[in-house]
């Protein structure tokens, strides 16, 4: 209740302070309590910071304040006014009623959010704004940090601004607001003001609106919604380069991206930023791992040497260790994890220059190629060089045959198939312990694996074979070849029936010069059976016999053949 006061009777300062209300003109309606009592009780604001007094809910400046002051120990129809402005330390008049002043001094609200905003208790924001805010470096847990330009328009809207990364329409927000805390570390400046970021309109995992276009007096975002596409079989997520956190990189690839766009993230990444792989055993080296994503290119370019071991489905256990070094693979250092076992390297091989692998983690196509010395002889086999295990793998040095002319690879002669070629193969150019083996069989024609290998982009050279010679009903029993690299002591032909600096060896010793021929009896004593055709025309053939040869066979006593021939 109040009654209508000529203004000539008020002081300025309380004239201002009143409405007309229903009163004519010249007269303000001076409610009750303040003409029966010559000042308004004294209350404290703001949880007792600052000081103020009750006035009636009815006045102006009360009524326009009534949804950032409470009442604070007043009574039901008054609230608490501050005696100065807790915004910008100005006198609000509050406590200048009748002779009335303030007995403390001006307390504003801290500033927070870089100074570009306030601490103001939760309680005098907006209900609608209070979930879109945060403490930020507010020191009572019960303020809530309001942006200045809220607090000086309620109605205030945002910039426009365009999301780089991907396109979507955004709004300048200032970085210091809890909304943008989970997306944060993707969000950039994209052109707003310092201290602000770009925010999309709608989240671009969910397409759902996001709420930063419809701040204040915002109406709404102009375009659709742009969301972000599926990869890593669905778990995870294409984002701008842009967005990815710079510790993130390392791990990641396209996939099925846009490679010069986007990277593929696993979506646990982006909604748990501290998330720690799980632990797995990787069974086939029997050591500590975590379970990572097939669609990470480390652990793509490893597929073929990982299994899941427990892992879900479109992950593989990644050891903790390098299998062969014993370094960290990284597989078990994100986010502070680490390995709780020590390094188990692969035992050596090969003189060293192998290691034993798991039988299993070798391709099925290759695992003859590889022997068992030096190592467990019913699981691992002798991968050797090493180099055909790294995550890149390097290809054999090339190398030439000085005797034939043909390109080749330095192989370790450990390996069974050298090994057993190591009579017709040199050393050429390569290292000690390896020799040069064709990348075509001089034999066949046929590609070897020595030019085959990982990382091998195979040969460029043109390949050399032998001429055929020592023609039986069509079959060639021999081959022509150089000199130089026929293994000696084998019988053959008259050089002439082959290409000049060539001779005519038997086709199954020059594959295997470990290969043994029949045996046989001669009147003379032992012999092998040996080709008609590599005989020639003397007339010394005639008196050899058949004996247990084949028909087209002699027996020829080892006597009258040279040292090395195995079968004598």
């Amino acid at each position: 209740m109040g009654a209508c006061l000529p203004q000539a009777f008020l002081s300025p300062g309380t004239a201002a302070m009143l409405g007309q209300a229903e009163c004519e003109a010249g007269r303000a309606c001076v409610p009750d309590e303040l003409r029966v009592s010559p000042a308004p009780p004294h209350c404290k604001v703001h949880g007792a910071q600052a000081e103020g007094r009750c006035l009636p809910e009815c006045l102006p400046m009360v009524h326009a304040l009534a949804d950032s002051v409470a009442a604070d120990g007043c009574a039901g129809h008054q609230r608490c006014v501050p005696c100065y402005n807790p915004l910008t330390g100005a006198a609000t008049s509050a406590c200048s009623l009748n002779e009335d002043a303030p007995g403390e001094p001006p307390r504003t609200f801290a500033q927070c959010c870089a100074d570009r905003g306030r601490c103001v208790p939760d309680q005098l924001v907006p209900a609608e704004q209070r979930k879109s805010l945060g403490q930020d470096s507010c020191a009572a847990t019960t303020d809530l940090c309001v942006p200045q330009t809220l607090l000086d328009d309620p109605k205030f809207v945002p910039a426009t601004c365009s999301v780089r990364a991907f396109g979507a329409e955004g709004r300048c927000l200032p970085a210091c607001l809890r909304a943008l805390d989970s997306a944060r570390d993707r969000l950039q400046q994209d052109g707003c003001a310092k201290g602000e970021l770009c925010a999309p309109c709608f989240d671009p995992f969910t397409g759902l609106a996001t709420g930063s276009c419809t701040t204040g007096g915002d109406p709404g975002p102009k375009q659709p919604p742009k969301v972000f596409g599926h990869c890593c079989g669905a778990a995870g997520r294409c984002l701008p380069k842009g967005s990815v956190p710079a510790a993130q990189k390392p791990l990641l690839g396209p996939d099925q991206c846009d490679p010069e766009q986007a990277l593929c993230v696993p979506e646990v990444f982006i909604s748990q930023p501290d998330f720690v792989p799980a632990q797995c055993r990787a069974s086939a080296w029997g050591s500590e791992g975590r379970c990572l994503w097939e669609c990470l290119p480390k652990v793509a370019e490893r597929a073929a040497a990982l299994s899941r071991d427990g892992c879900d489905a479109g992950q593989l256990c990644v050891p903790c260790h390098d299998p062969l070094t014993g370094q960290p693979s990284g597989a078990c250092e994100l986010n502070g994890d680490a390995p709780k076992t020590v390094a188990k390297p692969a035992a050596y091989c090969c003189e060293q220059r192998g290691r034993c692998v798991p039988e299993s983690l070798i391709p099925a196509q290759s695992v003859a190629q590889f022997g068992r010395e030096g190592c467990d002889q019913t699981s691992t086999r002798c991968v050797a060089p090493t180099s055909l295990l790294a995550a890149e793998p390097v290809a054999a040095p090339s190398c030439q045959d000085p005797r034939t002319g043909a390109r080749g690879r330095c192989l370790p002669d450990c390996l069974p198939e050298v090994n057993k070629r190591a009579a017709s193969l040199v050393r050429a150019d390569c290292a000690k312990a390896e020799l040069c083996v064709p990348c075509f069989d001089p034999l066949t024609g046929a590609m070897t694996p020595a030019c085959t290998q990982p990382g091998d982009r195979g040969p460029t050279e043109p390949k050399v074979v032998f001429d055929k010679c020592c023609m039986e009903t069509g079959e060639a029993l021999g081959a022509c070849v150089p000199t130089a690299a026929l293994p000696s002591g084998l019988p053959q032909l008259p050089a002439q029936t082959c290409q000049t600096g060539s001779v005519c060896a038997p086709r199954v010793l020059v594959e295997d010069p470990g290969a043994r021929l029949a045996s046989c009896t001669q009147l003379t004593g032992a012999g092998v059976c040996v080709p008609a055709c590599f005989l020639g025309n003397d007339l010394t053939v005639g008196f050899l016999s058949q004996a247990t040869c084949r028909a087209n066979e002699r027996c020829v006593p080892c006597s009258a053949l040279g040292p090395g021939i195995s079968g004598c």
